[in-house]
């Protein structure tokens, strides 16, 4: 090969480039812009920003609402991610919030999250659901993060529950998370709602049944002597119960008596007998020498001399 036709082939294509070179620059100085070039690969996002058209692609966008790109991702093909269940996420995130407490989020990509609704507590941060409130406590309004006991004299008998119940009248409710009221018991009467304690049964009284909002008056013939009675005394011989509610027995006086249970009134004692004392059950016969004319009396009458 001749070695002047190579140097020749050389000095030709170094004149081209040359020319080359000086054509693009009269292109660039007449104000026509260079052809645009893709980014390298290598190009890294800043977080909150993934490229629009993948691994290849130099244009970095905004991650939108509901995704996240951090560092670690935000070169990778995959582009933004997800956020997930109890996290939310604005524009442009480099990474996911958890909801705060009292709300939530059951979905992913969640651009925001949900209050939970009353009867409902999320008592912690990142919450995928809301608790119900469990039996015992209730949750009054929305977006709660704790619960509330029942209080005293009301119980929550389910959960759920936006408020307490208030104790029936035959019932009691003494402590605080109750799940059901405590039964008023014979001996005893609550009378009203919302009790925290029963009411005994006062003497000349009883009551002989659970779930008594009153109590019984003991009745005409009987006494009722103590508290807490379930039932009713008969009133014994030598003595009688006129009246309802008697606690103490009345005693038969001088010139009556009483002779079986359960009077109501004293008997006069007849005509040719008498009654010395109080208390008597039998009248006392008039003895020979003396006479008993009349009813009610408390001692005989001797018989006059002859």
């Amino acid at each position: 090969q001749n070695p002047t036709s190579g140097q020749s082939v050389l000095q030709s294509i170094s004149m081209l480039k040359s020319l080359a070179l000086t054509l693009c620059l009269i292109f660039i100085g007449n104000g026509y812009a260079a052809p645009p070039t893709a980014a390298p690969s290598t190009t890294i996002c800043p977080a909150g920003k993934a490229r629009s058209g993948g691994a290849n692609s130099g244009v970095c966008v905004d991650c939108e609402a509901g995704t996240y790109s951090d560092l670690s991702n935000s070169n990778s093909n995959s582009g933004c991610q997800p956020c997930h269940e109890g996290t939310y996420s604005g524009v442009g995130a480099s990474m996911c919030t958890d909801c705060p407490a009292g709300s939530f989020t059951d979905l992913t990509k969640a651009s925001s999250c949900s209050t939970c609704r009353a009867g409902t507590y999320a008592p912690a941060p990142g919450a995928a659901s809301c608790s119900p409130c469990p039996i015992g406590y209730y949750c009054p309004t929305a977006g709660m993060t704790s619960v509330y006991p029942c209080t005293r004299g009301s119980y929550c008998p389910s959960t759920g529950l936006t408020a307490p119940i208030t104790c029936p009248a035959g019932s009691i409710c003494p402590d605080t998370t109750m799940t059901a009221p405590t039964t008023c018991t014979a001996g005893s009467f609550c009378p009203s709602t919302g009790l925290t304690a029963m009411t005994t049964c006062p003497a000349g009284s009883y009551c002989p049944t659970d779930l008594l909002t009153e109590a019984t008056l003991c009745s005409a013939g009987s006494y009722c002597p103590d508290i807490s009675q379930t039932a009713e005394t008969t009133c014994p011989v030598g003595s009688y119960c006129p009246a309802e509610g008697m606690s103490i027995p009345t005693t038969c006086g001088a010139g009556w008596y009483c002779p079986i249970t359960g009077l109501t009134a004293a008997t006069t004692c007849p005509i040719g007998s008498y009654c010395p004392d109080s208390g008597m059950s039998v009248a006392t016969t008039c003895t020979a020498g003396s006479f008993c004319p009349t009813t009610g009396l408390s001692a005989a009458t001797t018989c006059p001399a002859g």
